[in-house]
């Protein structure tokens, strides 16, 4: 008898262990925004900072836009990695063009508040930092450059796989 037959022979279990799926499924998401994992809301609405090229970085709110004036200083946002529990570094800077930055600050004019459309998917420049250029992703046949600037390596060329850090997983955030 096939798998088919027996689902078909046995319709109660074959439903009762689909709920069980369902209520593990909807328990483990609820864990995990609430007390037993990072908090999500978190994770969205903080992202780390820097105005010193990623020597240092800060946590701010993550619906600045970047490039923004922080003390005086041109402020980018940056990604945040660790490998093997090891000391975070910067993987990469990010802003937006002049051009682009434009554009978001109009649309933004023109929806104040909470109506204010969400930024997060327009193309931005990347670059590492110590780097000068800025590669823009608009740039025909960018892809493999943009590539290189936003797959991280590990310091020292280790072979460990380079893990993402939230202003959630940091605690305080501040670096150094």
């Amino acid at each position: 008898m096939g798998i088919r037959e027996k689902i078909n022979k046995s319709q109660q279990i074959s439903m009762t262990a689909a709920v069980c799926v369902i209520v593990i499924a909807l328990s483990f998401i609820i864990w995990q925004m609430t007390k037993g994992g990072p908090s999500l809301s978190a994770a969205m609405t903080k992202a780390f900072y820097s105005d010193d090229d990623g020597k240092t970085w800060f946590v701010d709110d993550a619906q600045k836009i970047v490039p923004f004036d922080h003390h005086g200083k041109e402020a980018v946002r940056v990604r945040v990695f660790r490998c093997n529990g090891g000391e975070p570094f910067v993987g990469y800077l990010e802003r937006y063009s002049d051009e682009i930055k434009a554009r978001i600050l109009e649309m933004a004019a023109q929806h104040p508040g909470d109506s204010a459309p969400d930024f997060s998917l327009m193309p931005m420049e990347v670059r590492k930092p110590g780097e000068k250029t800025w590669v823009n992703t608009l740039t025909p046949n960018s892809y493999m450059e943009y590539k290189r600037v936003t797959v991280p390596v590990c310091p020292g060329g280790g072979a460990s796989e380079p893990a993402l850090v939230t202003p959630a997983d940091s605690g305080n955030g501040a670096s150094n």
